[in-house]
């Protein structure tokens, strides 16, 4: 017979009526959890009104967007995972941005996913809010020097710039810059050492202290190592990835 895990421990189908199962009863389980499982297609033997023999049916690939965005499966929360890798584009001209902008949605649904099926209460919050603090401190940046730079020829005398408002504008912005990317990283460290426990693949904490030496050094070339490295890490924790557990 065929039909759904409609909830944990309990499947409908096909013939309309609903059946008890245990976890112990799923053939190709795959290490995956019940609550990973819920909503799958299977196909099962009744017993006594258990059932029993159950097998998850295959998925083929994810059908479309809409799918993808609520299936919080162990591969639809894999799946997610690799498109937010996107967001290491980030650095080619146009395309790579317009990518990364797509990695990063794909990031928030994919905390949102885990988030759901752990319990966390702080996952989500410790992703978003040094996502938002990395926007805002870089425009701080750029509006600083931008800043600083017209007001500096505004009033210089003759038209020379004044170099002491600029350095001054571009000091302010800096200080308030790097202060806010500080208590990003802070939050980044607490988002990833969760989400370690969470998934139980520390590729991803590693992942973190590889990008944040790739952002001190970017300006020479082994950032761009550390930054691919990062790229592998977090490439090797989702292709890991085997189950969600529940937060603490």
């Amino acid at each position: 017979m065929q039909g759904k895990i409609l909830a944990e421990n309990l499947i409908s189908g096909n013939d309309g009526n609903r059946y008890k199962f245990d976890i112990s009863d799923v053939e190709n389980l795959k290490g995956e959890s019940m609550q990973n499982i819920v909503g799958r297609e299977v196909d099962f033997q009744v017993q006594e009104n258990m059932a029993k023999s159950i097998f998850l049916a295959q998925k083929t690939g994810v059908g479309n967007v809409g799918e993808l965005i609520g299936d919080n499966s162990v591969q639809g929360i894999r799946i997610k995972g690799y498109c937010s890798l996107m967001i290491y584009l980030w650095e080619i001209p146009f395309l790579g941005q317009i990518l990364a902008i797509l990695g990063v949605l794909a990031s928030i649904l994919v905390v949102v996913s885990i988030q759901k099926v752990s319990g966390s209460t702080t996952l989500f919050r410790n992703y978003i809010i040094p996502l938002l603090l990395y926007v805002i401190a870089g425009t701080i940046m750029v509006f600083s020097v931008g800043f600083g730079a017209f007001a500096s020829m505004a009033v210089g005398s003759s038209g020379a710039p004044n170099f002491e408002m600029l350095l001054s504008s571009f000091g302010i912005g800096t200080i308030v810059s790097i202060i806010m990317f500080m208590v990003a990283i802070y939050f980044k460290y607490q988002y990833a050492k969760e989400l370690v426990t969470i998934t139980n693949q520390p590729y991803f904490l590693y992942a973190f202290f590889a990008s944040i030496i790739g952002a001190v050094t970017t300006t020479i070339l082994i950032g761009v190592l550390f930054f691919i490295a990062a790229l592998i890490l977090e490439i090797m924790a989702w292709n890991r990835l085997s189950e969600i557990r529940k937060a603490d």
